[in-house]
């Protein structure tokens, strides 16, 4: 019986192919589309701002700071595509280089357009008075999380601005950093998808030993897209 599964969960079964092998054998290949699911997202743009240092950029920099006195607010910009549907939740993670006993709050910010390298304390672009979630306290070396579900609706460019009323300040890691970039996963809804996957046609088999048979058959096709293939 050969059975595929689309991103909706929906189970679509097929007429059955019958494998002869050394024992005859029913086997099942089931053609996934993974619901909801989209790699993490890395910035597209990330910067922090020294009101002590009012004209100065730091768009090159392996780390992102935070503080309170004197004002250090980082600024970061995603854009998340191929969304398979509403967007249920967001979270943004932030590598950190120190520990913080208040952690960072998080705001939403309108401006899309500022610029990684020409960023700096006199133009940043002002920050959406609420606060959007907040890390709480956390350790050096960890992944500190915020939700952002509120501020990512859809795909398209969003921005976000980190800041501390705590005079201690705090490093994070920023782009620049490899792979303890700033990370932005993204969950939906799924697609609303009616469509099954084409049937994976034209089984083969081929037997490499005794308890062995390889399998082989032709790719599933389907609107959305079939990421894999289960074999019982």
């Amino acid at each position: 019986m050969l059975r595929t599964v689309d991103r909706a969960g929906r189970r679509w079964v097929r007429p059955a192919l019958v494998l002869l092998a050394t024992l005859a054998a029913l086997l099942a290949a089931l053609a996934t589309r993974t619901a909801g699911a989209t790699p993490p997202f890395t910035p597209v743009a990330d910067s922090y701002v020294d009101t002590g240092q009012g004209a100065r950029n730091f768009g090159t920099a392996t780390q992102l700071r935070v503080d309170g006195s004197p004002e250090q607010r980082a600024y970061l910009r995603f854009d998340p595509q191929g969304l398979s549907g509403p967007v249920t939740k967001a979270t943004l993670m932030l590598h950190t280089n120190s520990g913080h006993a208040g952690g960072y709050f998080v705001h939403g910010v309108k401006d899309v357009t500022w610029g990684e390298t020409t960023i700096t304390a006199g133009n940043a672009p002002p920050l959406d008075p609420a606060v959007t979630d907040e890390s709480g306290p956390f350790a050096t070396g960890v992944w500190a999380t915020v939700d952002v579900t509120a501020l990512v609706r859809g795909p398209g460019p969003v921005s976000f601005a980190l800041v501390t009323p705590d005079s201690i300040a705090m490093s994070l890691a920023s782009r620049e950093s490899g792979a303890t970039a700033p990370q932005l996963l993204v969950e939906t809804s799924g697609s609303a998808d009616s469509q099954a996957p084409s049937i994976p046609a034209n089984l083969r088999s081929t037997a490499v030993a005794s308890t062995q048979v390889s399998l082989a058959w032709d790719a599933a096709t389907d609107n959305v897209g079939v990421t894999g293939y289960r074999v019982f």
